[in-house]
């Protein structure tokens, strides 16, 4: 079917576009679809909310009535765009961005020790989550009465990370049972009731959190929401130590101060604390040129340089300026792809990049050709 160029379209308000270094791409936050699109036509949704294609078509002289048909019409049977008729305000559709007022604690991490356990309950008294992760050595009669304890109106979830082999099984099948409020529990490789779901409650490997370089991908409202604003990891986060030194989270280095000698309010509410929670992607390197960057969580630990940017020296499992995963074939590093991030900046060796990716296209042009035997 031969479809007509309308005059004006517009994005849906459960769709975004993100740009990055190498493609870009397009988010359903309702359904959690995606689509990868070539830089080239990221430019299309420059003008939104609305796209006047006579407009786009006169600056674009590399693009063709029909291939902007073709792209456009492809995206409307997706449901991420829609034609308007007339361009008007009332017509336009907008993501409508919440702002998070609350001083609740999103997550609150503590590797725990029984001699913690009344002063842990004593401060959720004083302190009220939404998330608590637990770091415990086993599930046993120690440990058992005291999660018993944990009411909604001291925390809305739990989530308990087990050392390796140390599981009593019989105490943590009840303890599930009696606590709807635990959700995840992180266990090791080795553990015989890895890849099980009890209620509520799923068992995850441990990997997961562990792993600081390797993103999670959470396409929804509430990430897009959150990026936009705040560090989507980080915000809200506090981890305290078994010795009560408090960091941003369990892989932190940095230390604020300690549980024991003074105000944890004092300590959370400081803005050297508070920096790394207002961090935004687009302030941090690599990040800010990654099509990833409003639905992705990234725990890796930041470092403010002195003229406000922020960097990590863990490298992230992705790669931007290629479009890549370190699992991926053909994968480069930053520094094979000429790029650096260091206390002194950030830079890109163009030419080292260039032929970077040159590399690999012709890798991956051979590995297309037929094999002639």
């Amino acid at each position: 079917m031969q479809h007509k160029l309308s005059p004006y379209y517009g994005i849906t308000n459960k769709c975004i576009v993100q740009n990055g270094y190498n493609r870009s791409a397009i988010y359903n936050l309702e359904t959690g679809q995606h689509w990868f699109i070539d830089n080239k036509w990221e430019t299309v949704f420059n003008e939104l909310p609305l796209i006047d294609t006579k407009k786009l078509l006169k600056s674009r002289p590399d693009l063709t009535e029909n291939e902007l048909v073709e792209f456009l019409f492809s995206f409307v049977n997706e449901g991420v765009i829609r034609i308007i008729d007339e361009p008007l305000k009332s017509n336009y559709e907008r993501i409508e961005l919440n702002s998070d007022h609350s001083l609740k604690l999103k997550h609150l991490s503590i590797t725990f020790r029984s001699e913690l356990e009344m002063g842990i309950y004593a401060f959720l008294k004083l302190n009220p989550t939404e998330h608590l992760i637990l770091s415990i050595g086993a599930i046993n009669n120690e440990t058992f009465p005291f999660l018993n304890t944990l009411t909604e109106d001291l925390v809305e979830k739990i989530t308990l990370i087990i050392e390796p082999l140390i599981i009593e099984e019989d105490f943590l099948f009840e303890l599930i049972s009696q606590n709807p409020m635990i959700r995840a529990i992180y266990i090791d490789e080795q553990s015989p009731i890895k890849n099980q779901k009890i209620g509520f409650c799923e068992f995850k490997l441990k990997d997961r959190i562990t792993r600081a370089g390797q993103p999670e991908i959470y396409i929804n409202f509430d990430q897009f929401n959150g990026s936009s604003q705040y560090h989507t990891y980080f915000h809200k986060r506090v981890h305290i130590m078994a010795n009560g030194d408090i960091t941003h989270s369990h892989d932190s280095n940095r230390v604020f101060g300690n549980i024991n000698d003074e105000n944890f309010n004092e300590i959370i509410r400081s803005n050297s604390f508070q920096s790394i929670w207002k961090v935004k992607k687009n302030e941090i390197d690599v990040c800010n040129h990654c099509e990833f960057a409003p639905v992705c969580q990234d725990k890796r630990p930041l470092i403010r340089r002195s003229d406000g940017t922020w960097y990590s020296e863990i490298e992230c499992e992705y790669n931007p300026y290629i479009s890549k995963e370190k699992k991926d074939e053909n994968y480069l590093s930053l520094e094979e792809c000429g790029i650096s991030s260091t206390p002194r900046g950030f830079r890109i060796g163009i030419s080292a990049y260039l032929a970077a990716k040159a590399h690999i296209i012709g890798k991956e042009k051979r590995a297309l050709r037929p094999y002639k035997g």
